[in-house]
C-alpha cells in the first residue's frame, strides 16, 4: 500500500497542535521556577547602560528610549512604575523578568508541538 499524502497545507504527522493540561503545567512550572531566580537577582538600584534609560522612562511622563524605541517594553516599564512596587528600579527589573519568563513558556510550548519530549523542551526553552 503507497504512503498517503498530505495537501499543501497539512501539517506534517510529527507537529501536534494539541496542547495538553500536561504541557501546560509543565510549562507554568518551568517559567514560574524560572521567574523565581530570576527576580532573587533582578537589579534593585539603577545599573548602567540601556537599564538605567528605562528606569527614567518608567518615572517620566514622556519619551522614547533610543532607535528603535521598544514601545511594548517603554510601556510595561512605565506600567510597571505606577505599581508602586519600591524602587521603581525593581519594578522595571521585573519587568524584564515577566518578559523572559513568557517567552521561556512559550517557546516550550513550541517544542513541545514540534514533537520534543518534556524534558528536551525545557532544556532547549
Amino acid at each position: 500500500m503507497a504512503p498517503q499524502r498530505r495537501g499543501p497545507h497539512e501539517m506534517p504527522s510529527s507537529i501536534s497542535n494539541q496542547t495538553t493540561t500536561r504541557d501546560l503545567g509543565w510549562a507554568a512550572t518551568l517559567a514560574g521556577v524560572f521567574a523565581a531566580i530570576y527576580a532573587l537577582g533582578a537589579a534593585r538600584t539603577i545599573q548602567g547602560g540601556d537599564a538605567s534609560e528605562f528606569v527614567l522612562l518608567g518615572l517620566e511622563r514622556g519619551g522614547i528610549a533610543h532607535p528603535p524605541g521598544y514601545p511594548l517594553y517603554t510601556l510595561a516599564v512605565k506600567l510597571a512604575a505606577l505599581t508602586g512596587i519600591a524602587p521603581a528600579t525593581f519594578a522595571v527589573s521585573l519587568t524584564s523578568v515577566t518578559f523572559a519568563a513568557s517567552a521561556l513558556f512559550v517557546v516550550f510550548l513550541i517544542a513541545r508541538a514540534l514533537g520534543a519530549r518534556p524534558v528536551a523542551a525545557a532544556v532547549t526553552s
